[in-house]
């Protein structure tokens, strides 16, 4: 029988604050390329569920996978380690003030602007040039 504290036959890690700081700077990577969770996802052979996952730091993301997260967007994988020593209640302050929709507040109502956003992104991401 299984003890009050095993819950199943293998233990779970604990996820770790840093895990969610390597999540957020994922994150912050894959936006700015103008990547979906999807593509990266695919690069990767896995599900956008997963991408979701590792950027939300409720799944730990393995240094083989960091390593081949570091080579699609050409950096150097320490990258993922320069937010080790920062809050992470300051790093995602940060991350949230470098989204364009912070950078507009106050100039249209929110729901209006999330909106035009939107169709900026859809725009500015088109790969069909007008001629």
């Amino acid at each position: 029988m299984w003890g009050k504290t095993m819950t199943s036959k293998k233990a779970k890690s604990k996820i770790t604050e840093n895990d969610k700081k390597i999540g957020l700077e994922l994150r912050a990577l894959r936006r700015k390329a103008k990547m979906s969770q999807s593509v990266l996802g695919q690069a990767l052979d896995l599900t956008f569920q997963q991408i979701q996952k590792y950027e939300k730091g409720s799944n730990r993301i393995s240094a083989l996978r960091l390593y081949q997260i570091s080579k699609i967007f050409d950096v150097k994988i320490d990258h993922f380690f320069k937010c080790v020593d920062i809050p992470y209640s300051q790093q995602l302050k940060t991350y949230k003030q470098n989204q364009p929709i912070q950078k507009f507040k106050g100039v249209l109502p929110e729901k209006k602007l999330r909106f035009e956003l939107s169709i900026f992104d859809q725009a500015t991401s088109s790969t069909q040039t007008l001629v």
